[in-house]
């Protein structure tokens, strides 16, 4: 009914003349269907009234809307022990992960973990985000290695000698120390000079017994010593007492 209203319009305001009123469209590349439905975006068809007036009429197609780039901020925080053994498990602890409102999968070298996230000590691996929304898929490159000043799991640096041969305190001997390679330790005098070194992967093989370079007892006061253990280095003092 509103299109014969349309058209009766039309043919008033063209009255004596043929005119032809058409509308722009996308293309006339559609299909009709034996149903008689059209597709949406393509078709055109015309409509033409008795005193020769044409209206074209179709479906425009929707200017292309620019997809807005994702930026996943994931990140992770390292959770380690008070002390670290070979066999210590280090709890990742990821940080702004949710990215456009989807919670990811998360896989180590492709395999998939479960929370909590954890791996081992001294250890690179990719930590992967895998999310319904594939744009917001990310990789997180991850190491272990013990940061400086975490101790191994009942370390101990001895502060103290006391080489009078009563058995207690003779040597300065370094506690559960841990086998890593490039390990090496010094120790010196208040005047910078060198009164000890051991270098050796077996570092708790390490004894001072208050002694110099060429055997002879050194004199009671603060002594000071430069341990390297793998990839850490410790400093400190330590009180020799005859």
């Amino acid at each position: 009914m509103r299109l014969f209203f349309t058209l009766i319009s039309l043919a008033i305001f063209s009255i004596g003349q043929s005119q032809t009123i058409s509308r722009q469209v996308i293309s006339s590349t559609g299909n009709q269907t034996s149903n008689g439905s059209y597709t949406v975006g393509q078709i055109e068809f015309s409509t033409i009234s008795s005193n020769g007036i044409t209206l074209t009429q179709g479906f425009q197609q929707p200017e292309d809307i620019e997809e807005e780039e994702i930026i996943n901020e994931a990140n992770f925080d390292l959770v380690f022990p008070e002390c670290f053994l070979s066999s210590s498990i280090i709890e990742i602890q990821l940080v702004d992960f949710i990215c456009d409102g989807e919670i990811p999968e998360v896989s180590l070298n492709g395999a998939i973990l479960s929370e909590p996230y954890s791996i081992p000590i001294d250890q690179t691996a990719n930590i992967e985000l895998v999310y319904p929304n594939e744009q917001c898929n990310v990789t997180l490159e991850v190491n272990t290695s013990a940061p400086p000043g975490l101790e191994p799991c009942g370390f101990k640096i001895p502060t103290l000698i006391t080489p009078n041969n009563d058995m207690v305190n003779d040597q300065w001997q370094l506690v559960n120390a841990s086998s890593e390679p490039n390990s090496q330790v010094s120790i010196y005098s208040k005047w910078g000079e060198e009164v000890y070194r051991y270098n050796g992967e077996d570092i708790q093989q390490a004894s001072w017994d208050g002694s110099d370079l060429s055997g002879d007892a050194l004199p009671a006061g603060v002594y000071f010593y430069l341990l390297e253990l793998g990839d850490q280095q410790f400093k400190g003092t330590i009180n020799l007492m005859r």
